[in-house]
């Protein structure tokens, strides 16, 4: 690569413009090992067409390793060099392209004298009219034509030059022989010098698999009229081992493939965290966060109540948005503050929402397994959910440490498959609003959660039998894993009694059953806590109301 180059400079600043404007979900790359790596390096996803030849020194060896995707233009069971074995998994071998292939094949005219066709293409030859002029004067029981050479005639479609030549005779170019393969025309094949072997690496294969003769060099009179014949002997079905019919469409395929697979790079994704008091949690999940393997677009903090998170945020150093929910007296309006954070990453343009809690750490891989979950069309209308392991009190003042990963533990009672894994599920019970993610329209069409929650419980249950009902699907993905920092808790949850018994009543309302029933019946085995009215409507007596109720509360 050239240093200060005007030209080279310029060229990959367009690139780069180009790409900022549009998002590509994908760029195809013809040969250029500078332009493949710059490419990758802006995080686009790139497919590289595989050249013939000797591709073993570093730049081919650097740009094959990073490219998502691999195209050979030649059928694997003739020509599969030994360098790109080590990519076999992401490469596809499709055959030879031809802009010919469904034109209809014309037989050349009999009853004259045999025509041979010169076909050279736009990468140039070592001979030129001159060359074959001389030659045709040595035979002149042959008719000689030429396309493209220097000094010859051109045409925009050499389709019917091609069709009526008893001989084509061309170099080694990847297009030339597979137009010369569509037309199922006798060839004889002149590698031509090129960097690396190329051509005399396609002409090798050719050659040994008897699809046309070659020859090194421009031959003699007497070698041409041997080669002639030996071109003119051989049976053209054989170019069907080229395979050019339906290459192009598999190629098409491999691309649009590649593009799907890497969708979640251009899928915009946000983050949503809602905190109330917990800084230090919120400030350990900004750092798993900065230490992710692949970074959001956008995370909103919705500050219920808290006017001490900006400043927590600030001072992490992160861009997060931070937008307010105001706390009124009484239980915390969570399912009103997640859908203000989704609200305002879904004006901001977001196309996935990845809810975590305020208490957990975000694997290094979360947000990356769910990209990888929500682009597979099977899952991509899914209420996605991630496994949560427990940590324990944190040793020191250093906390917890970067590299989570060591201490995965996922909670019993919850599916956590294999790294890798996306499992359908249809237990919506066990949803829960630690880690989960879904698309913009999936978010929409469940419809957010329901605002009538407020406090601790059951809003995330409400949440799991609307998307339900709805006739959502729910997938649990493994590998994407949160961590829940430790803090102390209760069983049952007594601080938090009055919330669950009003959420309870909410929830049995709309759905018809009890959540929470383990806590509710444990409330119930103690003294003056609470008490179930069986009649017409079931009521819950509550002996332990908030600050400000009456000695007797019930909720129906």
């Amino acid at each position: 690569m050239p240093h200060h180059d005007d030209g080279l400079r310029a060229r990959l600043a367009l690139i780069a413009r180009w790409i900022d404007a549009t998002r590509p979900a994908a760029i195809v790359v013809d040969v250029s090992v500078e332009v493949a790596l710059f490419v990758r390096l802006l995080g686009v996803p790139v497919i590289v067409m595989a050249m013939p030849g000797d591709r073993t020194d570093a730049p081919h060896a650097s740009v094959h390793q990073i490219a998502d995707h691999i195209i050979a233009a030649w059928p694997r069971e003739l020509y599969e060099p030994d360098w790109l074995r080590a990519y076999a998994a992401k490469t596809s071998y499709v055959g030879g392209i031809s802009r010919f292939v469904g034109h209809q094949v014309l037989q050349p005219t009999t009853n004259r004298a045999p025509t041979v066709l010169f076909l050279s293409g736009t990468g140039g030859c070592d001979f030129d009219q001159s060359t074959v002029d001389a030659t045709a004067g040595l035979l002149s029981e042959i008719r000689w034509t030429t396309l493209g050479l220097r000094g010859g005639p051109r045409t925009c479609d050499p389709w019917p030059d091609i069709c009526a030549a008893d001989v084509v005779i061309t170099h080694a170019g990847q297009s030339c022989v597979a137009d010369v393969a569509t037309a199922r025309r006798p060839a004889i094949v002149l590698p031509q010098a090129r960097p690396f072997n190329e051509q005399h690496a396609t002409a090798e294969t050719l050659r040994r698999h008897r699809l046309a003769v070659t020859s090194d060099g421009w031959p003699d009179g007497r070698a041409w009229r041997r080669l002639i014949r030996q071109a003119r002997g051989a049976d053209p079905s054989s170019w069907e081992r080229w395979r050019t019919t339906g290459a192009a469409a598999r190629a098409a395929e491999a691309i649009d493939a590649t593009a799907r697979q890497y969708a979640g790079n251009v899928m915009r994704t946000a983050v949503i965290t809602t905190v109330n008091g917990r800084t230090q949690h919120l400030r350990r999940q900004l750092v798993g966060l900065s230490c992710s393997a692949r970074l959001p677009d956008a995370h909103v903090i919705v500050a219920i109540g808290d006017p001490a998170v900006p400043d927590v945020v600030a001072a992490s150093g992160t861009t997060a948005d931070v937008v307010h929910c105001e706390g009124l007296p009484g239980p915390l309006p969570v399912a009103s503050a997640r859908n203000i954070g989704a609200l305002t990453a879904l004006n901001d343009g977001a196309e996935l929402l990845v809810f975590v809690d305020v208490d957990c750490i975000p694997g290094r891989n979360l947000l990356g397994r769910y990209h990888e979950a929500v682009v597979d069309p099977e899952h991509r209308d899914a209420l996605l959910c991630g496994p949560v392991t427990y940590l324990p009190p944190p040793r020191g003042a250093d906390g917890y440490p970067i590299a989570l990963e060591p201490m995965i533990n996922p909670h019993p009672a919850r599916p956590a498959p294999p790294d890798g894994d996306t499992v359908s599920s249809t237990d919506y019970e066990l949803f829960w609003s630690l880690s989960f993610a879904l698309t913009a329209s999936t978010w929409r069409r469940i419809g957010g959660f329901c605002d009538r929650y407020r406090g601790y419980g059951a809003e995330d249950t409400d949440f799991a039998q609307t998307a339900r009902a709805a006739s959502v699907p729910m997938r649990w993905v493994g590998g994407a894993h949160a961590f829940h920092q430790f803090h102390s808790v209760s069983d049952p949850p007594a601080e938090h009694l009055h919330d669950i018994v009003r959420n309870a009543m909410v929830f049995h309302q709309r759905w018809g059953w009890w959540p929470m029933s383990n806590w509710l019946d444990a409330f119930e085995q103690r003294p003056n806590r609470i008490s179930k009215e069986h009649g017409p409507v079931e009521i819950w007596t509550l002996f332990a109301p908030s600050p400000g109720a009456s000695q007797h509360q019930g909720y129906r």
